[in-house]
C-alpha cells in the first residue's frame, strides 16, 4: 500500500479544517439573519424599511425636523438606536402602535438615528448631550423653538421591551407637558 507524503496529509487536514470553519461561519451568518428576521417579525418591522436608517445624515434630518416643528408648533424627539437592538425595535413598535401613533404624530417630529454597533453618529449624539453609556435607545427632546429639553441619559427608555404602549404614551405626554425628562 502506498503511503501519502506528509505534506499531502497536512494539506488534507487543513482543507478539512477550512471547510469546517467555513461551514461554521455560514451557520453564524444564517443564524444572525434568522435572529434579525425573528426580531423584525416580533416587532412588526418591515426589513425593507428599517426604523434606524443606515447611512442617513442625522444633522440634515434634525434640521428638517426642527423647521417642521417650528412651523407646526411641535416638539422634536431624536431617538438614537439600532436595527439589531430589541429595545429600539420595541420602542419603534410602541410609537407606531394605535395607542401612541396619533398623539406622537400630532405633537412630535421624530428623527431616528442609527448608532450601528456604537460606531456610528457618536459625535452627533455627544453634540446633542447624550452622555449615557447605559445602552440604547436614548431619546433627546427639543421644544418647538429648538431649545434642548433633555435626554434620557439615565436609561429611562433602555428597557423599552418591558413597557406597554400606554406607558410610552404617558411618558411622551409628560415630556410634552412638563418640558423635562421623566420616567415612563
Amino acid at each position: 500500500m502506498a503511503r501519502l507524503p506528509l505534506n499531502w496529509l497536512v494539506a488534507a487536514v487543513l482543507l478539512a479544517l477550512c471547510a469546517a470553519l467555513a461551514g461554521y461561519k455560514a451557520f453564524q451568518v444564517l443564524h444572525h439573519h434568522w435572529h434579525q428576521d425573528a426580531l423584525y417579525q416580533k416587532y412588526g418591522v418591515d426589513s425593507d424599511r428599517l426604523p434606524y436608517p443606515e447611512g442617513a445624515d442625522p444633522r440634515r434630518q434634525l434640521a428638517v425636523a426642527q423647521r417642521r416643528a417650528a412651523a407646526e408648533d411641535k416638539l422634536v424627539m431624536v431617538i438614537f438606536g439600532a436595527n439589531w437592538c430589541p429595545d429600539c425595535l420595541a420602542l419603534h413598535a410602541q410609537l407606531e402602535s394605535d395607542t401612541v401613533r396619533d398623539y406622537a404624530q400630532r405633537n412630535f417630529e421624530i428623527v431616528r438615528v442609527d448608532v450601528g454597533q456604537f460606531d456610528k453618529n457618536q459625535d452627533f449624539a455627544e453634540a446633542l448631550g447624550v452622555t449615557s453609556r447605559r445602552g440604547i435607545p436614548v431619546a433627546v427632546f427639543f421644544d418647538e423653538d429648538g431649545q434642548l429639553i433633555g435626554a434620557t441619559n439615565d436609561g429611562e427608555l433602555e428597557p423599552a421591551r418591558a413597557y406597554t404602549s400606554r406607558q410610552i404614551l404617558s411618558f411622551i405626554q409628560q415630556v410634552a407637558a412638563s418640558r423635562q425628562i421623566v420616567r415612563p
